[in-house]
């Protein structure tokens, strides 16, 4: 539930800054006027909890809110820095690729992606990827999905880049 939570918050405050046309660009931080919108979005997904019941007892639901919204704070600093590193801002969330029945409702979707090798007819991928930022000359993409759970499992990529296929 926390996942998915933060999962929402984060492409509906992407989509609204979207919308709003204030998206900043790779080497401009998250303003003030971002974080306040950032954590209203956040309050209300946790109305939607609530009166969906899934936050269990209250008093350990306000330390999560709280975790969240301190998560949330966080990523805007981090997301600035990723930004300014690679030269790219927001261009799309929850972009559907390979199969448009999978993309949630609002997302975009496009064609698979197919790679192939001097020795192959070509792999095809589909899914569903978080957030796709693109430089200002439209020359780099940064692909992004959004982890909010432990980097346990991932731990051991850099020495098997898809974890024998399951990643």
């Amino acid at each position: 539930e926390r996942g998915s939570l933060v999962h929402s918050i984060l492409e509906r405050f992407v989509r609204e800054v979207q919308e709003q046309k204030v998206v900043p660009k790779h080497d401009q931080p998250w303003e003030e006027g971002h974080s306040r919108l950032l954590i209203a979005l956040a309050d209300r997904e946790f109305q939607d909890a609530e009166n969906r019941g899934v936050t269990g007892k209250s008093l350990l639901w306000e330390l999560v809110k709280a975790e969240i919204r301190s998560d949330l704070h966080a990523f805007l600093e981090e997301d600035f820095r990723i930004r300014r590193e690679y030269g790219v801002s927001p261009h799309s969330v929850e972009l559907a690729f390979g199969n448009p029945r999978h993309g949630r409702k609002g997302s975009q979707s496009v064609p698979a992606v197919v790679w192939s090798g001097a020795d192959s007819a070509g792999l095809s991928f589909r899914g569903i990827v978080d957030r796709v930022d693109v430089a200002a000359d439209n020359e780099r993409a940064l692909v992004i999905d959004y982890k909010t759970g432990s980097s346990g499992p991932f731990a051991r990529l850099d020495e098997d880049s898809v974890d024998r296929g399951k990643r």
